[in-house]
């Protein structure tokens, strides 16, 4: 049973790779993430030195979990991911799931280039290359909407001085591409969900072969660095904030 299943999923990766050429489509997600307590805002705010003049405003973001639209289009070899309804940020509160679901950022996939990078703004744009998951496959099934989806498992490491965390992702190898939302990719069909800790993601609508074209236009702004040097970078930025506190 087990040798069977192997087999199905290479027969699959390969009709993956071959089929990219010819299947478009685009994908809304749903992004949501679980309320966070008072209990641990508190703790964060704690943890994190948080000013009191911002604390209202922080706790504030951090409380507000309403649900975001994320759309992913991918065409050929190439795959777009980023957050469709752009908050407007004058008398609102910024959402911690905004945040979450990429905020700005671009996500960019090419499998046939093996080019995966975000464009992200944090005062000038910056393309941080994203990491290949080492995805586990296992035998479990489910039906999402019309698609029957696969399991799949994989740690994600977000920061050095913090544990790996565990991703569940379902695919459906009926939509043989190996594309899906924010950084999460490379499996043999379409990421329909994605869940890790209170964060989760959930397909909502699938447009397959559109009347019109889909073009994707590959992020080109600002400067091309791996995550170790995006990382570095950052952690120097609140070495240097730190010591302005001082």
């Amino acid at each position: 049973m087990k040798y069977k299943f192997f087999l199905f999923v290479f027969i699959t990766y390969c009709l993956v790779l071959n089929s990219q050429n010819t299947i478009q489509g685009k994908v809304f997600y749903t992004i949501s993430m679980n309320p966070i307590s008072n209990k641990s805002v508190d703790s964060i705010l704690k943890k994190q030195k948080t000013p009191k003049h911002v604390q209202p405003y922080v706790r504030k973001m951090l409380q507000n979990s309403k649900d975001v639209m994320g759309v992913l289009l991918f065409s050929n070899a190439e795959s777009l991911y980023q957050v469709e309804n752009k908050m407007k940020n004058e008398g609102t509160v910024m959402s911690v799931t905004y945040l979450a679901a990429g905020a700005k950022s671009k996500y960019y996939s090419n499998s046939k280039e093996k080019d995966y990078f975000k464009q992200i703004e944090v005062g000038e744009s910056l393309r941080v290359e994203m990491p290949t998951l080492e995805w586990s496959i296992s035998q479990e099934t489910k039906m999402i909407g019309n698609y029957q989806c696969f399991k799949a498992v994989a740690r994600q490491k977000v920061r050095d001085d913090k544990p790996t965390r565990m991703v569940e992702a379902w695919f459906t190898p009926m939509i043989p591409v190996n594309f899906g939302p924010k950084e999460y990719f490379g499996l043999p069909g379409l990421i329909l969900e994605i869940s890790h800790d209170q964060f989760f993601i959930k397909a909502t609508s699938i447009t397959l072969n559109p009347k019109e074209e889909i073009k994707i236009e590959k992020p080109n702004k600002g400067k091309r660095m791996t995550e170790k040097e995006y990382t570095e970078m950052s952690k120097q930025f609140f070495k240097n904030l730190e010591r302005g506190k001082r």
